[in-house]
C-alpha cells in the first residue's frame, strides 16, 4: 500500500497535508524521498503524535490547526493524504476542508 500511495504524490512535491499519520513513519518515509518538502502532518492521538514528531515535522492535534499554517506558507498544496483516521477528527469541517482543496493545486494529488 504504501509503494502505491507514494507513486500518486510528485516526487518534487513542496507541500504536502497528511491527516492521520499515526507513528508518522510512513510520513517520513515520504518525505525522505523528497528532504526539501515542507510536510504537516495531523495525529490526533497523542501517543502516536508524541512518537511522529521524533521525525521533525510539525504533527498538530487536530484539522483545525492546519489552516493558520497553509496561510502563513501562502504556497499551493502539492499533495493531500487522509489516512481514514483522518476523516475522524471533527475539527476536519465541510467549510475547512472546501477552504484547504481550494489551497490544493492545480493537478495536486488528494
Amino acid at each position: 500500500m504504501t509503494e502505491q500511495l507514494w507513486q500518486c504524490i510528485p516526487p518534487d512535491s513542496d507541500l504536502v497535508l497528511y491527516f492521520g499519520c499515526g507513528d508518522g513513519s510512513r510520513a517520513e518515509a515520504l518525505r525522505q524521498r523528497n528532504p526539501k518538502m515542507t510536510l504537516i502532518a495531523v495525529e490526533p492521538d497523542p501517543n502516536l503524535r508524541d512518537m511522529a514528531s521524533q521525525y521533525g515535522f510539525p504533527v498538530l492535534d487536530s484539522a483545525i490547526n492546519v489552516w493558520p499554517r497553509l496561510e502563513e506558507l501562502a504556497m499551493p498544496v502539492d499533495a493531500w493524504i487522509m489516512e481514514r483516521s483522518g476523516w475522524q477528527d471533527e475539527t476536519l469541517t465541510r467549510s475547512l476542508r472546501k477552504r484547504i482543496l481550494a489551497c490544493l493545486r492545480d493537478g495536486g494529488t488528494l
